[in-house]
Formats: C-alpha cells, sequence, structure tokens
C-alpha cells in the first residue's frame, strides 16, 4: 500500500498528538504504541469484535523502515443485517470484496461496517488500489457464515486469502503474523498455494516466536464447504449452554475434530436431552427402573449410552462389543461412568452362536431382574434382536431415534423412545 508515511525520525509531542486526532478508535489499530507513548498517552489493545457478524481481516501497509504505522494491521469489521448499503467510510477495494462474498454466500440483506466509530475515511489513505483489500475475501465470508449461523467468532482465530474458483495466494505473510502475534492469536489461517518466498519470510518469524503450531495452511480447492471448514470450525466459539437448538446444531454440524464434537455432546448437548427427558416425558417409567442394569452394545455414537444413565441412573452397566473395534470406547464410557462396569466381549461376525453366548454370558444379579434396560439403538440388527428376544426377563427397551445431515448428527432431533414387549410406547418430543 502506498501512503503518505511517516517515521518516528523527529516525531514531536506535537505531531504525534495530531496522528492519534487524525485516525481516532482506528489508531490502535493502525499506528504503533510508540506513538502513544510519545503523546505521553496509554495505549491499550483494543478488542476485536467478538459479536454476531464480527469480523477482522489483515492487511499489509507498504511502510518505510521506521515508520508510525504498523507494517501489518487489523482491520475490526461487522456484519450487519439490514442497512442501504456497506459503511461508506470504507475502502472501495473492500466494498468490493463484501460484494463478492454476498454474491458467493448467495445471501442478501446483509452490509459491513466497520466496527468502531469512525466518520473519516482514512482508511482508503492507507489503501488506494481494489488489490490491496481482495485478501480480506477469507475474514469476511466466514464471519458472515457464522451470523448466518447464529455463531460468535473466536477473537485467537485470524485468517487472510482471497477466491477465485478457489482459495487464492495473497501476500504479506510475514506482516500480518505479527498483528497476529500481538493480538494473542493461536491460529493463523493462509491459502497453501502462497509463494514460497513468502512462507520462507513467515517461517523465519515463526521460529524466532516459536509459535510453528499457529500456522495453518488451506488446501486451494474450489469446494468452498471443504476449503473453508478446517477455518470456519476453528473460528466458531462454542455455544452457551443456553443457546437455542438452531445455534447448537449449526455448532455441532461444523467439521470439527471428533474428540471436539464429542465433548460438545456430553458437556452441552447431552445435560439439555436429558433435563428434557426428565421434566417433559411424565411416562417414561424413570422410578420404575431407577438404579437397575443397563445393557448396550458400544458402536459409534455411544455418547447416548451416558444419557441412559444419566436418566435412569443404573447400579450397573454392561457394554458389549463385537469384536475389538470399539474397545478404546468402551474404555472411555468405563472412565466416565460412576457406577459399576463390565465389558462383555463376543466374536464377530455376530449371529446365532454369538447370541447364544450372549445370553449364557449376560448374568442379572443382586435382584434386579425386574429392572433391566436394553437400549437397542446401536449394533447391526442381530445385535439389537439379541437383546430384544433375552429370555426369561421383561426389560424396558429403549431407542434414540435421530435425523442425520449426511453423516453428522442433527442434535435437536435425538428423541427418545421406550417400550416394553407387548406394554406401553413411552415418548416424549424434544420442545
Amino acid at each position: 500500500m502506498n501512503i503518505s508515511d511517516q517515521t518516528f525520525v523527529n516525531l514531536s509531542l506535537y505531531e504525534a498528538v495530531k496522528l492519534l486526532r487524525r485516525y481516532g478508535n482506528l489508531a490502535s489499530w493502525l499506528l504503533k504504541p510508540e506513538v502513544f507513548e510519545k503523546a505521553d498517552m496509554y495505549w491499550k489493545k483494543p478488542k476485536l469484535p467478538e459479536k454476531l457478524g464480527g469480523c477482522w481481516v489483515l492487511v499489509r501497509l507498504e511502510v518505510a523502515e521506521n515508520s508510525v504505522f504498523r507494517s501489518g494491521a487489523i482491520i475490526p469489521l461487522e456484519w450487519r443485517s439490514g442497512g442501504d448499503g456497506h459503511d461508506p467510510s470504507l475502502p472501495e477495494g473492500l466494498k468490493k470484496t463484501a460484494d463478492a462474498v454476498l454474491k458467493k454466500a448467495k445471501v442478501s440483506g446483509w452490509t459491513l461496517h466497520l466496527a468502531v466509530k469512525r466518520s473519516s475515511k482514512v482508511l482508503r489513505e492507507l489503501a488506494p488500489k481494489e488489490e490491496d483489500w481482495q485478501s480480506a475475501w477469507l475474514p469476511l465470508y466466514a464471519g458472515l457464515k457464522l451470523a448466518e449461523k447464529g455463531l460468535l467468532p473466536d477473537p485467537k482465530v485470524f485468517a487472510t486469502g482471497a477466491w477465485e474458483q478457489g482459495l487464492q495466494k495473497v501476500i504479506g505473510l510475514k506482516e500480518k503474523f505479527s498483528a497476529v502475534q500481538e493480538w494473542d492469536g493461536t491460529d493463523f489461517f493462509c491459502p497453501k498455494n502462497c509463494a514460497n518466498e513468502e512462507f520462507q519470510k513467515l517461517d523465519e518469524l515463526l521460529k524466532k516466536l516459536d509459535a510453528g503450531k499457529c500456522l495453518k495452511k488451506l488446501e486451494p480447492q474450489a469446494n468452498i464447504e471443504e476449503a473453508l471448514g478446517p477455518y470456519l470450525a476453528k473460528l466458531a466459539k462454542e455455544p452457551d449452554k443456553n443457546a437455542d437448538w438452531k445455534v447448537f446444531n449449526s455448532y455441532y454440524a461444523l467439521p470439527h475434530a471428533p474428540k471436539r464434537r464429542r465433548d460438545f455432546y456430553l458437556e452441552k448437548i447431552s445435560p439439555r436431552l436429558v433435563a428434557d427427558q426428565r421434566k417433559n416425558n411424565t411416562e417414561l417409567p424413570i422410578e420404575e427402573f431407577r438404579g437397575g442394569h443397563l445393557a448396550a452394545w458400544v458402536s459409534h455414537g455411544w455418547e447416548v449410552i451416558l444419557n441412559d444413565v444419566q436418566i435412569f441412573e443404573p447400579e450397573k452397566v454392561y457394554l458389549l462389543l463385537a469384536g475389538t473395534q470399539f474397545q478404546k470406547d468402551a474404555d472411555e464410557i468405563r472412565e466416565r461412568l460412576n457406577c459399576r462396569v463390565e465389558i462383555k466381549k463376543l466374536d464377530t461376525p455376530f449371529g446365532i452362536k454369538q447370541a447364544r453366548e450372549l445370553n449364557e454370558t449376560l448374568k442379572f444379579t443382586n435382584g434386579k431382574e425386574s429392572r433391566i434396560i436394553f437400549d437397542l439403538t446401536l449394533g447391526n440388527v442381530p445385535m439389537s434382536l439379541a437383546l430384544y428376544d433375552f429370555p426369561d426377563i421383561q426389560p424396558l427397551f429403549l431407542y434414540w431415534d435421530k435425523e442425520m445431515n449426511g453423516p453428522i448428527l442433527i442434535p435437536s432431533s435425538s428423541k427418545l423412545t421406550a417400550w416394553q414387549k407387548n406394554e406401553t410406547l413411552y415418548r416424549k418430543e424434544n420442545e
């Protein structure tokens, strides 16, 4: 960026104060802290806009050595629903990039604004060219998508990248990361296809700061959801426990690492599902089966077993395994439970022989035969039938019905069905 630059050489107190007045609320973002010191003022790091629609872009400033301006700056912005147009104080190049984001996202009714009060057009002095703002595309798009989903952004996550039929390389990685580091960023996303020279300069700074783990390179593929998935998942802050189901669904659907998605389910989703069943499903025979024994197959989606435990508070849980594929999962379940746990292993493929073995080895003791619960949610059909036809007892059967978005659960769709053979079906829709 070509700007009328000023250095610290012979910078007087009067000139420092004049600079701070000129840039107003943007001064803390654009000028170095030493300018504040020169003006006998205290520089306080401004906060990024952690609000719905909040986003921030990184820009490289072409400044002279010893400039009063940062070589890499953060511009705090926000998407707002409604309005007559983008903030008039924004550079034309930034507004054009915002329009490109809206077109790609196929949405309307959103406008881009500075997240600080500023009426003048000082940003235009710093960035007169449209191409200077093309790298703002990535954080602008991500901020808009999170706003649509009702999710807030994490102020420790940063990104830079342009888009044209896929992620495009950008420049100024070193300068931009200097700003990321100053704002205590933990993650810095950029296109993997940036020039080698850019990465070489950045690597030198990362080694110096021992911050190599911060850099995350995004694949320059044409599928926008896949290209931006890792960044969106990291940028989204985990919703508050009181957020509505729509927000929970949106956050859960992001391409999180398996552990992060599971932790979110167990910490936020599971307590809400359990509380709903306890409070609203008055026909569910909780008291009749409280303190009994629970048996369930361990497979993908085993979190529902923990839901069962919280609802019925069994004295003992039997974790059933066909083969060894889910042994680690069974071990994790056992670690999470405070009741007695016994793991039963059977060979695969599961068939008549294994069903007979299950009947012979699964023994219920301590007078709990009248309080047996079988969860049929997991496992294949023969496994479920083996429990359904278990002899000499009258258990309560459970099944967590659900809807899926591709391979991902829609949490709000989870509904518990409970029944006994030839008796009442207990079911309550989530409210």
